[in-house]
């Protein structure tokens, strides 16, 4: 949900702008895969409503926005770099012109020569390109720096030809409650360059009203709701806005999100035989004569959260098992290949019997399963 006033030149009068307003609501559906080697890839359609109202006349663009798709290749866990942090991404993508264009040309004459250049689509295809990197500052706190930047690859059906977009962000990111409660600030700065247009004379020229350099702040929350559900609040908060001409700039704009996220299940492996503790090199961890359930996890991992409230009260009603966490946060690749098999996903949880033997080692989902595979109690 956004608010936009016009940003103007001060040479300009006051009557160039009139009483301009600009409402927006938006809604983003975004679709992703992930794969073990740091491979990931997105899918986003936005839709949405943006309202322009002047002294003069108002334009009302609905529907389709963009389609945009992104391959993310995280290049730390693609190379297997012994130490995972910093980390380092790196995004191409493209968009598609899938949402209604409303000319330029059109908005000049329905807003009474406004020439704003706001519309859902826009007409032409980008190419994006990002990078990202991230790193830890001690156990809770982290920082995040990236680059993003658009350029198009045709130019509108009107002529218009987009400029160049790139935008910087820098900032901070903490866990407050491990697993369920995280907060980030950032501060970006934007910049948009002049687009170009057709004029009467069929000739390229800077387009008015166009380019321009924006400063925000993005505060950020996000709650772990459930294991594979989580809620996030954010706003962008203007610090400094510079722009050519007169433009609408945006003012406070909040952004609510709702992200849910599902692996698919993974079989459980056969009992290991013969399987001793020392091969596992958790033997100070064991309970002596007792069922020992060892819950490996990590603050990144939401549904490793729901697993500890889980194990908590299974163990609360068999006095005969014993529960030991194990963080894994800061385990290597090699470590975790080492340590436990190859499992490529989080939680995991592995059942040593009262001898010391490893039972089961269950991954992914089928570690909500622990309980069957837990020896019966005297």
């Amino acid at each position: 949900m956004s608010d936009q006033v016009f940003a103007r030149d001060e040479e300009l009068p006051d009557a160039d702008v009139g009483r301009f307003r600009q409402r927006a609501w938006l809604v983003a559906l975004q679709a992703g895969a992930d794969w073990p080697f740091g491979l990931g890839a997105s899918l986003m359609l936005p839709a949405g409503r943006v309202v322009t109202t002047s002294d003069t006349g108002n334009v009302d663009d609905s529907g389709l926005g963009d389609m945009e798709l992104r391959l993310r290749q995280d290049v730390t866990a693609l190379l297997s770099v012994v130490d995972p942090w910093p980390r380092l991404s790196l995004t191409a993508g493209l968009v598609a012109p899938t949402g209604a264009y409303v000319s330029r040309k059109e908005m000049v004459a329905s807003a009474g020569g406004l020439g704003q250049s706001v519309s859902l689509g826009r007409d032409a295809r980008w190419v994006i390109g990002e990078v990202e990197l991230a790193g830890r500052i001690g156990s809770r706190l982290g920082y995040m720096a990236a680059v993003y930047g658009r350029k198009t690859v045709n130019d509108a059906r009107d002529g218009f030809g987009w400029a160049t977009e790139m935008r910087v962000a820098i900032g901070l990111t903490a866990q407050l409650v491990r697993g369920v409660l995280a907060m980030a600030a950032n501060v970006e700065h934007q910049w948009r360059g002049i687009s170009t247009e057709v004029d009467f004379l069929n000739e390229r020229v800077p387009a008015i009203n166009t380019g321009g350099r924006w400063l925000d702040a993005v505060p950020m929350l996000r709650v772990q709701a459930l294991d594979q559900l989580a809620l996030t609040l954010s706003a962008r908060v203007p610090l400094w806005r510079q722009v050519e001409g007169v433009q609408a700039v945006q003012r406070l704009t909040v952004v609510m999100g709702v992200q849910g996220s599902w692996q698919p299940t993974t079989a459980a492996p056969a009992p290991a035989k013969a399987v001793t503790v020392n091969a596992w090199a958790v033997q100070p961890l064991l309970a002596a004569g007792r069922v020992t359930v060892v819950d490996y996890w990590a603050v990144w991992c939401g549904p490793c959260a729901q697993l500890g409230r889980d194990l908590q009260a299974f163990a609360a009603t068999r006095p005969e098992v014993a529960v030991v966490k194990v963080d894994v946060g800061e385990w290597t690749a090699a470590q975790f290949d080492a340590r436990l098999g190859g499992a490529r996903s989080l939680p995991v949880v592995e059942v040593y019997d009262a001898a010391g033997q490893l039972r089961a080692r269950l991954v992914g989902d089928e570690a909500f399963k622990f309980a069957g595979q837990v020896p019966a109690g005297p």
